[in-house]
């Protein structure tokens, strides 16, 4: 992402982790993950250090900014899955989806941790995350010996809803998810049979949406 939009990003996603919106601050602490220099990430991560840490950091002056830069990040990423973990447990689908993701990379734990990133994928499936489904399945069909279709049931099973959640946001008005659909169609990607006449239909209805693209007249 271009520095000038990341920063206005993280600009947006700190007012709306202010205004307590789980999801914003999840998405704070990954974005303050991968750079915590960021005027906002600095400034935000401060403000949730408990009282030690913020004399700490304030008393180290140039010689600790570093370690201050940690401290801030920590407190960004206890923060954003506290919050992200009570929107999940409530039924925010999207939060488990950060949740998971956040997990199998690694951000703000340290170490990829698969059988939690399972979890929260299983929850976000469950209620109605069409991107928790998906990856869900990737990962089952990555940890596994074959993961070719019908190899592995759960996999196959969070496919078929990943398709039918997404057919449901094309059906609401989702441009993109129309057009992601029509290509899963022209190639007959798993769980989407090759179906030339629907693929066509799904890229014509993303047109009519007003999605930007060259096949679109």
């Amino acid at each position: 992402m271009d520095a000038g939009l990341l920063a206005e990003v993280v600009d947006l996603l700190a007012i709306g982790c202010e205004g307590r919106d789980g999801q914003a601050c999840m998405e704070l602490a990954v974005h303050c993950g991968r750079d915590i220099t960021l005027p906002t990430c600095l400034k935000a991560g401060v403000a949730l250090l408990p009282p030690t840490e913020l004399v700490a950091c304030s008393a180290s002056g140039a010689d600790g900014i570093s370690e201050c830069r940690e401290h801030a990040r920590s407190a960004l990423f206890r923060h954003g899955y506290a919050s992200g973990e009570r929107d999940c447990a409530s039924g925010i689908a999207r939060a488990c989806f950060i949740l998971a993701y956040s997990h199998e990379v690694g951000y703000g734990h340290g170490d990829h941790d698969t059988p939690t990133a399972l979890l929260w994928y299983r929850r976000g499936c469950a209620a109605g995350d069409a991107d928790s489904c998906g990856s869900l399945a990737v990962v089952l069909r990555h940890d596994s010996e074959d993961g070719a279709p019908g190899s592995v049931p759960e996999a196959d099973s969070a496919e078929f809803r990943a398709l039918q959640l997404r057919e449901e946001r094309c059906e609401a008005g989702d441009a993109l998810v129309c057009f992601n659909l029509a290509r899963s169609f022209e190639s007959g990607q798993f769980p989407a049979p090759i179906d030339p006449e629907r693929a066509a239909l799904l890229e014509a209805k993303a047109c009519e949406l007003g999605l930007d693209r060259p096949r679109c007249p």
